[in-house]
């Protein structure tokens, strides 16, 4: 197991129906020196592509990659954890193992139903990407 490691989770809400259509966990690996990101998509649309899973070394490509994931005309919701149940490896890290880390006891701070905006985006992955132990 790692020591803290701060998460970020992002839920977006389709604006249509109220429901979540897609959830992003972004994290960073200090030891590989690349952001994390995991994801599912909602149930609703059941396939072979609705979890997905990547590695990334540039702050801006995270940025572009969420800003293009998530429908500009839905709500999200933002919160960062502190997880410290979490493998070495990030290999192991899937988004069902963050589904059950990122519990409300573990949570730092959440907004939720909010318009995605470029500069909140950058805010948050900024957070993951420099703040960490080492370990």
């Amino acid at each position: 197991m790692i020591s803290d490691c701060i998460v970020l989770k992002i839920e977006e809400t389709e604006a249509t129906t109220g429901d979540i259509d897609n959830t992003i966990y972004v994290l960073y690996d200090t030891a590989e020196r690349v952001y994390i990101i995991r994801g599912v998509r909602s149930a609703t649309y059941k396939t072979v592509f609705d979890t997905y899973s990547f590695r990334c070394h540039c702050f801006k490509v995270v940025l572009d990659f969420l800003s293009l994931t998530i429908d500009g005309d839905n709500l999200v919701s933002y919160a960062l954890y502190n997880c410290n149940d979490l493998p070495y490896s990030s290999d192991e890290i899937t988004s069902e193992l963050l589904d059950e880390s990122c519990v409300k006891a573990a949570e730092i701070v959440g907004y939720d139903n909010m318009k995605l905006e470029r500069k909140t985006l950058r805010k948050y992955v900024y957070i993951v990407g420099n703040m960490f132990n080492p370990y």
